[in-house]
């Protein structure tokens, strides 16, 4: 559902987003589109922790995963936007922006057991997305806010 309805809604974010602005398009435009998948991850994995946890309906457990998933769909197609429009060598700029991930990934498995035997899937999911909700909620608003800034960083030479 996010890959599909996103792709279209994130165009015409940007196209309202660009008429507003006298048609002149710019990497900040993909923004607004990510809010609701920076708000939806966290949401997504309280939901699917505390639902597991308490050994709630199977579905329940499913409806956060879902969430989480759609949320994290719709960031990834925000960044990749907001990434495409900004680097002449996207390819290159969407390697090194998932390398973060990549580490997370390898990471991730070395803990994790530990961390849900220990605390269980309601306060192990809680820790992660608090751990989101500080690093992860002020992603938008710093492309929003300091994305020309940072951008005019990069060109300097």
């Amino acid at each position: 559902t996010a890959s599909q309805a996103g792709g279209p809604l994130m165009d015409w974010i940007y196209g309202r987003m660009k008429a507003r602005h006298g048609s002149q398009g710019v990497p900040e435009f993909r923004v607004p589109f990510m809010v609701p998948g920076v708000i939806m991850m966290p949401v997504g994995m309280f939901l699917y922790g505390w639902a597991a946890e308490k050994k709630l309906h199977w579905m329940v457990v499913d409806v956060g995963t879902a969430i989480f998933v759609c949320g994290s769909f719709v960031l990834g197609q925000g960044i990749l936007a907001y990434l495409l429009d900004e680097f002449k060598h996207a390819a290159s700029a969407n390697a090194a922006a998932r390398m973060l991930s990549n580490v997370l990934g390898f990471v991730f498995p070395i803990f994790a057991p530990a961390m849900y035997q220990s605390l269980g899937y309601g306060w192990g999911n809680t820790i992660l997305g608090f751990l989101w909700v500080v690093c992860g909620f002020p992603i938008p608003a710093v492309l929003w806010f300091y994305g020309p800034k940072l951008r005019a960083l990069g060109r300097k030479e």
